[in-house]
């Protein structure tokens, strides 16, 4: 019988994640020392896949991001390659499965904490385990600290909600620190999400039209100037597919 490392199982995945993931368009990053804030609707396959492939561009060319996820540390106990819900830690097999819990942002997780073991990035769970209403300052204030006037960008992955050029969001929060930030939000004309409704044991693919870049992407994924005040750019996407929960994989 053929025995396969643990190494080689996670280069696998990580190679199949980065094959998985569309062109990369070259985001529209803030001068040295800020962060991109790239707000999504959880629950898609594509949007963790073009991260991880912004992060790992960025990367090659040298540099050490910062890296910001909207999850708790305990989300990082992953055995990772993981082969169904027994390698879950119990963040990933809570009832409530509203899409930061999917199949691909475990995959990213699992792409992502060798690269920081080995230096290559630094990796920040900005949540709490148990939300406090003040997330958002306090995860602001965490990616502040990492950053420390550096000249290296953070890279951000939360929902859009927390993306959004407002005082309150994680970005305002960030812009409150005298870091130069650029926010992003997430459309396509076609798309289907994991989402968990009121009264739902374990959510569901909704289709939906995200229309929050009000243009049309074509078949191309790129990143387009926003004429609302609510974002300064809208990541293109032609379609977005449901990644569902880790727990049933």
């Amino acid at each position: 019988m053929q025995v396969i490392s643990k190494t080689v199982l996670t280069l696998f995945i990580s190679f199949a994640v980065m094959a998985a993931a569309p062109e990369t368009p070259q985001p529209p990053l803030p001068p040295s020392g800020g962060a991109l804030v790239l707000g999504e609707l959880h629950g898609s396959r594509e949007v963790p896949d073009l991260f991880l492939a912004m992060v790992q561009d960025y990367i090659a060319e040298g540099k050490q991001p910062i890296v910001a996820v909207e999850l708790p540390p305990s989300a990082g106990m992953l055995d990772c390659p993981f082969v169904g819900a027994d390698n879950l830690s119990p963040y990933w097999r809570n009832d409530y499965q509203d899409g930061r819990t999917s199949l691909a942002m475990a995959e990213l997780i699992c792409t992502l904490k060798p690269l920081a073991a080995t230096g290559d990035l630094k990796l920040l769970f900005m949540d709490d385990e148990k939300r406090p209403g003040s997330f958002d300052s306090d995860a602001a204030k965490r990616i502040a600290m990492l950053l420390d006037g550096s000249a290296k960008h953070a890279f951000i992955l939360t929902g859009n909600y927390h993306s959004r050029n407002a005082p309150e969001s994680i970005n305002g929060q960030l812009q409150s620190l005298g870091i130069k930030t650029t926010s992003v939000t997430v459309g396509a004309p076609k798309a289907t999400l994991w989402v968990q409704m009121q009264g739902d044991a374990r959510g569901s693919e909704q289709a939906m039209t995200v229309n929050f870049c009000k243009s049309d992407p074509g078949s191309a994924v790129a990143f387009s100037l926003l004429e609302s005040p609510k974002w300064d750019y809208c990541l293109n996407m032609p379609e977005m597919t449901a990644s569902p929960p880790a727990q049933g994989h």
